[in-house]
């Protein structure tokens, strides 16, 4: 049960129509096919490679511009990393939470310690931009992050009652 495509009916069919053909005919079709293959490797093969290192090489220059940029700025990204986590080691979580609440008037309602560097505070009827700007100011100044925070609105506008948990 071997099967060939010399043996195949169709493309003894079409070697007879062709060899039956005039030359000047025969030629069309050789320039045909010749010209249709033209098309399907450039299209389908040259065309694509093209595109595709057109825009590896894109892709290539805009990785190096980033890398270029974040190197160009390293000494400022460590320099704000390095001033950042500067706090006091006599300092504690809840004291310097504490402190810097009291600029947002802002006023625990309960807290409690989580782990060795944690802190969970609940906050109620207090304003949700104060609480933000504060916040704010325990990542930007003291290097202290939110670990976990639930928000729950209260009935006047602008105020919320907060559980959070702090790191740092």
């Amino acid at each position: 049960m071997n099967f060939s495509i010399k043996d195949s009916d169709v493309l003894q069919q079409f070697s007879v129509r062709y060899e039956s053909l005039e030359n000047r005919d025969r030629l069309a079709i050789k320039l045909l096919l010749g010209f249709i293959v033209t098309v399907i490797i450039i299209f389908g093969m040259i065309l694509p490679a093209s595109n595709y290192k057109a825009s590896s090489e894109a892709y290539y220059r805009n990785s190096l511009e980033t890398l270029t940029w974040m190197q160009g700025n390293k000494p400022l990204i460590d320099s704000v990393s390095q001033r950042r986590l500067v706090r006091d080691s006599g300092q504690s979580l809840l004291g310097i939470a504490n402190k810097t609440s009291k600029g947002f008037n802002l006023t625990f309602k309960r807290y409690q310690p989580v782990g060795e560097s944690g802190l969970s505070l609940w906050l109620e009827n207090e304003s949700f931009n104060n609480v933000i700007l504060w916040l704010e100011r325990l990542d930007k100044r003291h290097g202290i992050s939110v670990d976990e925070i639930s928000v729950d609105r209260d009935e006047q506008d602008g105020l919320v009652s907060i559980r959070l948990v702090l790191q740092g």
